[in-house]
């Protein structure tokens, strides 16, 4: 009977060395699981940041020559700008809206002009603004509403 209770004894304390391998490896997998994670996050992110800083001065010349494009009253100058912004917009180019109220992030006030709109409306675009995959490369250039004189 004695070597039946030590047999059992030896089975649960090597059940027992098992139990805590297991464990062990179990704990140790989950730790690289969140560090191959964290490493694929990182390297997304610095991965983005160089092709912004790569495509972002190329992107500042593209945007120069729509500005010139855009000041041409001519239908090849308008197919030629359609087209161009097309293939930037393939590409996560996107114009800023100007449509909406004046925004720090997104806009560069010109100048400010009295106006029937409410205050900090954009009334008017001196150049506009466009995004690179949701960052702004050039914020647009807008002329911004302020309140007007109240006597009449």
């Amino acid at each position: 009977m004695d070597s039946n209770n030590e047999a059992n004894t030896n089975c649960e304390e090597v059940l027992s060395e098992l139990k805590n391998e297991v464990y062990q490896l179990k704990d140790l997998f989950y730790r690289r699981l969140m560090n191959d994670k964290q490493k694929a996050e990182l390297i997304g992110t610095v991965s983005g940041l160089a092709q912004f800083s790569v495509l972002e001065p190329f992107l500042s010349d593209i945007f120069l020559l729509m500005d010139r494009v855009e000041q041409q009253d001519n239908e090849f100058a308008e197919s030629v700008r359609d087209e161009l912004y097309e293939i930037l917009n393939r590409r996560g180019v996107e114009r800023i809206n100007t449509e909406d109220n004046f925004s720090p992030e997104q806009h560069r006030a010109m100048r400010a002009e009295e106006s029937d709109t409410s205050a900090g409306s954009i009334i008017g675009v001196v150049r506009n603004g466009y995004t690179f995959n949701g960052k702004v490369v050039r914020p647009a250039d807008v002329v911004v509403a302020k309140q007007g004189n109240a006597t009449e």
